[in-house]
């Protein structure tokens, strides 16, 4: 379908974890979701993707210690796998930027980044210009929408992200990654007027 109608295939995010966190049984076992993420990872690199967006919040957060001590162990289960398909894994991450960046130097490997979610980075509390300035050098893509405070998704404007500043602060950092929209939409949306209107704003 990506070669009939001329669409690269960029990112793909596997928002299944949320929904079945992968450091805990549900009606899936942990090894059961390992097995899930390896296969996932393999298919996606066949079919053509480049980068999996992995979330590492909500009911698949890593706030506690011992979610990280799993979480690092089943990194270095699929290292090789990622370096492998030649696919990169960025994580997003409901943690605050030093966290962010302490795992990710000690994950120490290429195939693993940061998703800067900007409005997620909103609704958190945290300043542009710090976060940026620390995960810089580990950020692999960026998402574009709008949250917030503390809130739910908004179509782009209505909540806290200030779009001004933060395009500033990217550009004055010559940071040059892929972008996403990931905005605010529900099962009565017109998406590709959604679309229209978050490229036109």
């Amino acid at each position: 379908l990506s070669k009939k109608y001329n669409v690269e295939l960029e990112n793909i995010v596997f928002d299944w974890y949320i929904e079945h966190p992968l450091f805990n049984n549900d009606i899936y076992s942990e090894n059961q979701k390992l097995n899930r993420l390896k296969f996932l990872i393999e298919c996606s690199a066949k079919t053509g993707f480049k980068r999996i967006i992995f979330p590492l919040l909500e009911n698949n957060n890593i706030d506690s210690e011992e979610r990280k001590t799993k979480f690092f162990k089943i990194a270095n289960k699929i290292k090789k796998l990622l370096q492998k398909y030649d696919i990169e894994m960025h994580l997003e991450t409901s943690l605050n930027p030093n966290d962010e960046r302490n795992i990710l130097k000690k994950l120490d490997c290429k195939w693993f980044k940061i998703c800067f979610d900007m409005g997620n980075s909103a609704s958190f509390g945290f300043e542009p210009e710090f976060e940026l300035s620390k995960i810089k050098e580990f950020l692999g893509t960026i998402h574009i929408k709008d949250r917030i405070l503390g809130g739910e998704s908004v179509p782009l404007g209505k909540g806290n992200v200030d779009f001004k500043t933060v395009f500033d602060i990217i550009k004055k950092s010559k940071i040059n990654v892929p972008y996403s929209f990931q905005v605010y939409r529900n099962k009565s949306s017109d998406n590709l007027k959604v679309l229209q209107e978050s490229v036109n704003f």
